[in-house]
């Protein structure tokens, strides 16, 4: 349910103008002194002539008043579901200030916390520019306390919401100080809040370490709730057992109880480490879009370990590592269905494909050793997809595949947009080589689709440059 909060703002006092706004949901009114008369301004800016001078009269008062409070240094009162994050520091105490642990656990137990204001339930944490450093010891424990930053819900059966929203992924960071993971969203016995949001916006969460005693897995984040990521990177957190049961170094869907899901929009994943899955470990209903699952290292499934629902849209997965099997995407159980993405240069190999699967206008290069698919359970190909070598001939068999040609990719850079991408050269091959039939939008970057009448094959499409000469007519 959508929080409506009231906000009533004190007047500025200039000559015979005053004006008093009242907010309440989205919809405003205005009343003004103009010139003496009486007015009242609706919100599309039309006069009409108001009858109650004696009711405005009472406002200025009320005005004059509040702004003399104001110059006297009263105290603000937050409104519920809103929390302020004033301290990098990393504290649970009552020295008069709002931590980001703090501000949690006022959402966690909806009581206020220090001079966190209380949680109403659907909340959101505003994060300022700065690098939050969790260093409060310990490891193992669910209650906020030590260690990583735990979400609960109190025993109730109403479903919750928590925002934390930062400055920009490049100036707001949670960072985990090799402690313990960074963020965990719980689910607690008897009831299990499954149906719990986490959302984090425009902030990165980097340096978790999770235990080896820890088997949880997730040294990043670990959800047993419903996660979403927008703008945000997620790096250098590792898992540091030597266990099988050391996963998901940058984070974890499931692992644990409940049945949550995920959604990323607009996430790097990168330099996380794990035994099985080192970017992400997932068996729960899972859509990444707009995204890069880049330079992350495992024993196994260097990028992606999947057991659950999973949805690739404009994502690149580039330059994972495992040194014993699959280095780009481990799909064992549930589903997969790819689209216009690139899963290029991984070591070793581009997907192993053990379960049911789906790719479109996909492009799979340079994995190796053991080329761009590991076929154990043949999937489906709806078409239009581009294989550098032979790996996947048996796959790549409907209208518009091709295999065994190069798709001229560039390095893994910055080109335009949030995430990291490869180009596709002028002449590829994959350039306008796809189809427009569920191509999306817009590609990883956010460039419109198709630039040149049909969609190009993987997460990047092509820009044209068009330079129109003048045509000049010389007489002889």
């Amino acid at each position: 349910m959508e929080r409506h909060n009231t906000v009533l703002s004190l007047p500025t006092l200039r000559g015979l103008v005053g004006k008093l706004v009242y907010t309440s949901g989205s919809h405003a009114f205005s009343r003004s002194i103009l010139k003496g008369r009486r007015y009242a301004q609706d919100r599309w800016g039309s006069f009409i002539e108001s009858r109650s001078w004696g009711w405005i009269m009472l406002m200025i008062v009320a005005g004059v008043v509040g702004g003399w409070l104001l110059l006297h240094n009263a105290r603000p009162t937050l409104s519920a579901g809103s929390i302020v994050v004033t301290t990098t520091d990393d504290e649970l105490n009552s020295d008069g200030d709002c931590s980001l642990r703090e501000a949690i656990q006022a959402v966690n137990t909806q009581s206020p916390v220090d001079a966190c204001p209380t949680g109403s339930g659907n909340d959101t944490i505003t994060l300022p520019a700065g690098v939050y450093t969790l260093n409060i010891a310990g490891a193992g424990e669910d209650n906020n306390t030590t260690g990583d930053l735990d979400i609960f819900a109190t025993a109730s059966a109403v479903t919750r919401t928590l925002i934390i929203q930062g400055n920009g992924a490049s100036t707001t960071v949670v960072d985990g100080n090799q402690l313990d993971r960074v963020f965990h969203l719980v689910a607690r016995a008897p009831v299990r809040f499954q149906d719990d949001l986490l959302v984090l916006r425009d902030l990165t969460v980097r340096n978790g370490r999770l235990p080896a005693a820890t088997r949880e897995g997730g040294a990043g984040l670990l959800s047993w709730g419903r996660l979403e990521l927008y703008n945000v990177i997620i790096e250098n957190n590792a898992t540091t057992g030597t266990s099988s049961s050391d996963v998901g170094g940058g984070f974890c869907i499931g692992c644990g109880p409940g049945t949550g899901s995920g959604y990323l929009e607009n996430v790097i994943v990168r330099n996380n480490a794990a035994q099985r899955g080192g970017g992400v470990f997932s068996n729960r209903p899972l859509t990444i879009t707009a995204s890069s699952i880049i330079s992350n290292t495992a024993v196994a499934r260097g990028a992606i370990e999947n057991y659950g629902a999973l949805t690739l849209i404009n994502v690149t997965v580039s330059n994972n590592f495992a040194s014993n099997n699959t280095g780009g995407i481990g799909h064992f159980a549930g589903s997969l269905s790819v689209l216009n993405s690139t899963i290029s240069h991984n070591t070793s190999r581009g997907i192993l494909f053990d379960a049911p699967a789906t790719l479109k206008n996909t492009l799979l290069a340079y994995n190796t050793p053991g080329g761009n698919c590991f076929i154990s359970t043949p999937p489906t190909s709806q078409g239009y997809n581009l294989s550098n070598d032979n790996s996947c001939a048996s796959l790549l068999t409907a209208s518009g595949d091709l295999n065994n040609v190069d798709p001229q990719l560039g390095p893994l850079q910055n080109n335009g947009g949030f995430t990291p991408t490869r180009a596709l050269a002028l002449t590829s091959p994959a350039v306008n080589a796809g189809t427009n039939s569920d191509c999306p939008a817009t590609d990883q970057r956010g460039v419109t689709r198709p630039q040149d009448g049909t969609c190009d094959i993987g997460a990047y499409e092509l820009q044209v440059q068009r330079v129109h000469l003048p045509l000049v007519l010389k007489q002889s």
